[in-house]
């Protein structure tokens, strides 16, 4: 969070974009790289599964399933903020008011996947990270 305040502050008209990516699917690099199935929640690059096919690791999704929604929807996210330099200009910082746009599950069997947007940076979140780590988060 602090990067993205610093960038905040020093950019001229550099469009900026902040995600949370907190959707679990059927797969993850946890149970990859340790070998279980113990539901040890999210790992650090699971949102790459929903953009880059890697069959080495994970087989495709089957279609209509909430993985395969949520790849649509995280991939539109990521060409619209590269094509058009906004995301329908929401989920886009402005001056140094950021929005997040966050995607996750639902317990909605209808609609199992949530693509919503959050007024702001998790300040609270900030704060308690920076009670470990001080200047260097």
């Amino acid at each position: 969070m602090k990067g993205i305040k610093q960038h905040l502050s020093n950019r001229k008209h550099t469009p900026t974009s902040v995600y949370s990516f907190q959707f679990r699917g059927r797969y993850s690099y946890s149970n990859a790289l340790t070998g279980t199935n113990t539901p040890y929640g999210l790992s650090h690059a699971d949102d790459m599964i929903y953009l880059f096919r890697t069959p080495a690791f994970f087989p495709d999704f089957p279609r209509g399933s909430p993985e395969a929604e949520m790849a649509q929807l995280l991939v539109k996210f990521f060409v619209d903020f590269a094509s058009h330099e906004s995301v329908d200009k929401v989920g886009t910082c402005y001056g140094e008011k950021c929005d997040v746009m966050t995607f996750s599950n639902t317990k909605d069997p209808y609609f199992p996947v949530s693509k919503r947007l959050v007024p702001g940076l998790d300040e609270k979140m900030y704060s308690f990270w920076q009670s470990f780590f001080g200047d260097s988060a």
